[in-house]
């Protein structure tokens, strides 16, 4: 599919670090948290009154999966 734009869009890597992985060192946990909510909220919710569709939700999944990776991360560093 759109591979790239999806999964780690060059926009999202200024410098070393991306975008998602700056949030997650840079914001307590639990706003972490919320902004990734808000952002597949976001993908999920205007899916289909943009033009590509499935590029909306193929990135409310990608940020599902990288929540789902942080979560994990966190719950094996309790």
């Amino acid at each position: 599919m759109t591979g790239e734009l999806v999964h780690k869009p060059k926009h999202y890597n200024h410098g070393e670090i991306d975008l998602i992985e700056s949030w997650y060192k840079t914001y307590p946990w639990d706003q972490f948290v919320a902004i990734m909510e808000s952002h597949i909220d976001k993908y999920i919710k205007r899916h289909r009154y943009k033009g590509n569709a499935t590029q909306d939700l193929e990135k409310a999944l990608e940020y599902t999966k990288r929540l789902v990776e942080y979560w994990l991360l966190e719950s094996v560093n309790e």
